[in-house]
């Protein structure tokens, strides 16, 4: 989600006035915020849409990265909410080489370790009093209204098929839930010079979940090969074999999940078609 949304223009301008002797970046957004940069900083405010979850996200996010500095092998950022015209939170950009989301990356053996390293850390994390549950989708999803929108892709039986399908995933819901970051993916992650994992950044989405969820971003971004040597480097660190038919399974609900919300688009339904060829023609 890159494109500017109409008060994109608007936040840019309130921080021309903070910041008036300085340039102000647009970087993108996500489902509850929109982010810049400017002064070295990373400045991010809930999309108006939204204005309820964003903050609560932001909230999340400074409790989450208090918890965890100096306690993991890399870096996580400062964050810091602000209470002004209107609310943000900002924090210090960590130095380093982002590469960005939407391709497959092949990635160095030296960085999958890294990754399974900074994911066993995250998960194996115990001072989690006080961290939110993350939100499952069958509590906030309308089937009957799912099924009516999949009807303008789907047959009426492929509809009902891709609901059943979907029911039956979040259903099977693991009982090993442990903290997440909740979006470990590439354009989150700070490289060094030498591409090794530095930092990890955007901890907005983070709670207490199902351990599977956090490999979905990443079954997405890798190749099929780094995505199982990441997942053998993982079991190495945690001694815990990560189940890729629950990897798919849920990357599949996260693309119905989509497909139902505003944040629905054409790149979206043609994913979408795809993966319900390739799992339900076995189901």
């Amino acid at each position: 989600m890159n494109d500017e949304s109409l008060n994109a223009p608007l936040l840019r301008d309130f921080l021309s006035q903070l910041y008036p002797q300085k340039s102000v970046n647009y970087i993108g957004e996500g489902w509850h915020s929109i982010t810049f940069e400017t002064c070295n900083t990373i400045i991010r405010f809930p999309k108006h849409e939204f204005p309820k979850q964003g903050i609560e996200n932001f909230i999340t996010e400074v409790d989450i990265c208090n918890k965890l500095r100096n306690h993991l092998f890399f870096e996580v950022p400062a964050p810091v909410i602000i209470h002004d015209e209107v609310t943000y939170v900002c924090h210090q950009i960590i130095p380093g080489v982002v590469k960005k989301d939407g391709t497959v990356i092949e990635q160095s053996n030296e960085l999958l370790q890294d990754y399974s390293k900074a994911l066993y850390q995250i998960h194996s994390f115990s001072d989690i009093s006080g961290i939110r549950p993350l939100v499952e989708p069958s509590t906030i999803l309308d089937f009957d209204t799912l099924r009516y929108k999949l009807t303008s892709t789907f047959s009426i039986s492929m509809a009902n098929k891709i609901c059943d399908y979907y029911q039956s995933i979040i259903q099977d819901v693991s009982s090993d839930k442990v903290l997440l970051h909740g979006d470990f993916k590439v354009d989150n992650i700070i490289e060094d010079d030498e591409g090794r994992l530095k930092g990890v950044i955007d901890w907005c989405n983070s709670g207490i979940g199902e351990r599977e969820k956090e490999f979905v971003f990443l079954f997405n971004e890798l190749s099929f090969e780094d995505f199982t040597q990441l997942l053998e480097y993982y079991k190495f660190y945690s001694g815990i074999t990560i189940s890729i038919k629950r990897v798919i399974d849920l990357a599949f609900v996260r693309l119905v999940n989509r497909y139902g919300s505003i944040a629905n688009n054409e790149k979206t339904t043609v994913e979408l078609k795809k993966m319900v060829s390739e799992l339900l023609k076995t189901t």
